[in-house]
């Protein structure tokens, strides 16, 4: 069984469904087992899930990619309401505060979890954390053509199919574009103006900001 309360005050963003939290050492273990789901990396692709998968989720060169790397936030998905393990996480990264765009990454651990819409909700919450706590105004996300489930997850999260890598993942016998999605300030407002989250930055929101 999994102890919510030990680690609620690690939650960065929540709704009524779940949480995006930052992961504790105990969670390690966690990250360790989906770098070595094949499915995951499947869908995936991650090269966060790679180095911890080659390395080792306590490797001392792995540790700080997940709490103190400047130009990435990795958060848990943890479900509310019943004690139950994350079932994935979202991750930012390479983040620019200057040019104030990021890339995003959903990794949910099992076909069950990701037909449940975790991955849909927490990415959402994430993208309205991104605006309001980072300001970024940009944010991309990568699919291979075959994940078909995570490409219709970006559309629904407003994202816009921008470009195509061609030919550049090889998976049961050919050879597969990745498609390169993206979502505007514009779009994020509009995706946000459905949503009930309160204001999630640290500061006053800025006077220019439309609502």
């Amino acid at each position: 069984m999994y102890d919510i309360k030990a680690s609620q005050r690690l939650f960065v963003a929540t709704n009524k469904r779940l949480g995006l939290r930052l992961p504790t050492w105990e969670d390690l273990a966690l990250l360790e087992r989906w770098a070595h789901e094949p499915l995951l990396d499947q869908m995936v692709g991650s090269d966060f899930l790679y180095v911890c998968r080659t390395l080792g989720a306590h490797h001392p060169d792995f540790t700080p990619l997940v709490w103190n790397d400047p130009t990435a936030l990795t958060l848990l998905i943890q479900p509310l309401g019943s004690p139950a393990a994350p079932v994935g996480y979202v991750r930012l990264y390479n983040i620019n505060l200057v040019e104030q765009f990021a890339f995003l990454e959903t990794a949910v651990a099992d076909h069950r979890s990701a037909r449940a819409g975790w991955g849909v909700e927490a990415s959402r919450l994430l993208l309205a954390y991104a605006m309001d706590a980072l300001e970024l105004t940009r944010i991309e996300a990568k699919v291979y053509g075959y994940n078909v489930l995570s490409a219709n997850a970006l559309r629904r999260n407003g994202f816009r199919e921008e470009g195509v890598l061609r030919q550049t993942r090889h998976w049961d016998g050919r050879r597969w574009d990745i498609l390169v999605f993206g979502i505007l300030e514009d779009e994020l407002r509009a995706q946000r103006a459905r949503e009930s989250y309160p204001y999630m930055g640290f500061w006053p929101p800025r006077l220019d900001a439309r609502a």
